[in-house]
């Protein structure tokens, strides 16, 4: 014998008696959660909705180097507070941001990458501490086209860069607050950043990408670069190959 079914997304009571009268099996199905649930179980996916910039309380990128610079093999965060001279918690903060970054891992002793001592290399030995030359940039911006889903910070830098492209075909150049209110929405932070907190947070994250060679400033006024619409544009396809590869 066949046995039938109904599928349906949803049943009344009278539905399911005249389905048992008949010797059907009712079976309840929603598009809706099906849909949802395929949504959220996308590799990709998962890990950019899961994604969300942090904020270690540093301004500016160069701030790093003076704790990059004194890694020498491997160190604790006590020698390093001993050669930077700074506070444990100041270093502590520094070195998660350089390890989001992917400079540093800092278990079980803080120790460069390999990505960290290529950007220790590209340093220009006649200019100051607080100087991020054009190779170290570049290693960077690499490394965040090709590793968009890192971690918080390179998700923080590139979304600060796509805030002002998306605002880009509405104003241009790109207003202080409107960026602001984008950002906070762009990076899923809509119901937890008050209006300082996302202004201090892409505040910041537009200095790392300035720092970077990916935006500029003028005023309170933001504008792309060159180099910030190629990085953009191969951002983008970059993820989106990781989104296919991940369907």
């Amino acid at each position: 014998p066949i046995q039938a079914y109904l599928v349906c997304p949803e049943f009344l009571g009278e539905h399911k008696k005249i389905c048992k009268e008949n010797d059907v099996i009712p079976v309840l199905f929603s598009p809706y959660e099906l849909l949802k649930s395929y949504y959220f179980k996308v590799k990709a996916i998962s890990r950019l909705i899961n994604l969300k910039p942090s904020n270690h309380g540093l301004w500016n990128l160069y701030l790093l180097n003076r704790i990059i610079y004194s890694i020498q093999d491997e160190k604790t965060i006590e020698e390093l507070s001993k050669l930077s001279r700074l506070s444990k918690s100041t270093v502590g903060s520094y070195l998660r941001l350089s390890t989001e970054l992917a400079l540093t891992t800092i278990k079980p002793r803080v120790k460069l990458t390999e990505l960290g001592v290529r950007y220790v290399k590209g340093r220009e030995q006649d200019k100051p501490i607080n100087y991020i030359s054009d190779a170290q940039a570049d290693i960077l911006k690499d490394f965040i086209v090709h590793n968009p889903f890192y971690a918080p910070a390179v998700y923080g830098i590139y979304s600060a860069v796509e805030t002002v492209f998306a605002l880009s075909k509405n104003y241009y150049p790109v207003p202080l607050d409107e960026g602001r209110k984008y950002f906070r929405y762009l990076t899923g932070k809509q119901s937890e950043w008050a209006k300082k907190a996302s202004l201090d947070a892409f505040i910041m994250y537009t200095n790392y990408a300035i720092e970077l060679g990916l935006l500029a400033k003028i005023g309170r006024n933001y504008y792309l670069t060159p180099s910030g619409i190629r990085f953009i544009l191969l951002l983008e396809l970059n993820k989106a190959i990781l989104f296919v590869n991940s369907i």
